[in-house]
């Protein structure tokens, strides 16, 4: 079910308008679901990692924590430990699938200004990272890493990360 990006109320699938505030939705809606989709996966992630490499979240500036009790899930998202963002999520599984999510807290022009750029970045950082928790970062892919991040914080721009090779 998708979200107001205004007030990040749950809205109907084919509303044009918030129901708690009267915002018109367009389609920051799906950019805000498509985030929180990430955000949980990024949080669920870091949690497996181990920890002298959880702190490549706050390399880009944005912190995710996520935990889960029983099948409710926390996710709280901001900046510099600070939390503008925090969820609940009702988990299917182990999975990042969720039956239905609730906001309890959103500073959506914060977010909008200072974190929405960060998420599809830290996203890609975390799945970098799970692809290779295994067998272990190379040293190419750590060159990799280190000059897209630099690349990013100077830019703006995100290169991306290379795919791990199968051999």
């Amino acid at each position: 079910m998708p979200f107001c990006h205004n007030c990040g109320a749950q809205v109907a699938e084919t509303a044009k308008f918030c129901t708690d505030c009267g915002a018109r939705l367009n389609d920051k809606l799906d950019d805000i679901n498509e985030q929180l989709k990430m955000l949980l996966q990024v949080g669920i992630i870091k949690n497996d990692l181990p920890l002298q490499l959880r702190g490549w979240v706050n390399d880009l500036g944005l912190f995710v924590q996520f935990r889960s009790i029983g099948n409710l899930g926390v996710l709280k998202a901001g900046g510099m430990h600070r939390s503008y963002l925090d969820a609940k999520f009702i988990l299917l599984d182990e999975s990042t699938a969720y039956t239905a999510c609730e906001i309890e807290k959103f500073d959506r022009k914060t977010w909008e200004r200072r974190f929405a750029h960060l998420v599809r970045p830290t996203h890609e950082i975390a799945r970098f990272f799970d692809d290779r928790s295994e067998e272990g970062i190379s040293e190419h892919d750590g060159v990799a890493l280190t000059q897209a991040i630099q690349h990013f914080k100077k830019t703006g721009e995100w290169l991306g990360l290379p795919k791990k090779s199968s051999v």
